[in-house]
């Protein structure tokens, strides 16, 4: 369950090879202000731009969501050994049991950022074109 209303900032550690890729991205759009500034000035772009980019511009409707990518990234994690509650805290989300949420209220943040130095690594890796190994078919 996302956590909808905080009484604290969500704190979300960037990796380098993150927070360089952020960088570049605002150096495209003038280098001040916000990573993705509004075409009409003034504000950033809304969750609903970067979907009807999937959607339209990416025609990927019905195949991707730039919210399938914290699925993935949700996946991939625990399936690295990442702890359920680090995942479920770095994609802000509450925990589904309603005394954990009333006493655990700590950040991990520094396996938060252990996390996040992994997933820039992925990203990066990903990014360079990281060797793809081929299953083999059961049926052969």
């Amino acid at each position: 369950m996302k956590v909808a209303t905080r009484d604290i900032d969500h704190r979300v550690p960037l990796s380098p090879e993150i927070a360089d890729e952020l960088r570049r991205w605002r150096e495209m759009f003038g280098g001040k202000g916000y990573v993705f500034p509004s075409p009409q000035g003034g504000k950033y772009i809304g969750r609903e731009s970067i979907e009807k980019v999937y959607r339209v511009t990416l025609e990927l409707g019905g195949k991707h969501s730039p919210h399938g990518w914290r699925s993935a990234f949700s996946t991939l994690a625990r399936d690295n050994g990442f702890a359920r509650d680090v995942v479920e805290l770095t994609l802000d989300h509450a925990h589904d049991n309603e005394v954990v949420r009333a006493y655990g209220r700590g950040e991990r943040f520094d396996d938060r950022v252990k996390l996040f130095q992994w997933w820039g690594k992925q990203l990066a890796a990903a990014q360079r074109g990281a060797t793809v190994i081929p299953l083999k078919s059961k049926a052969a």
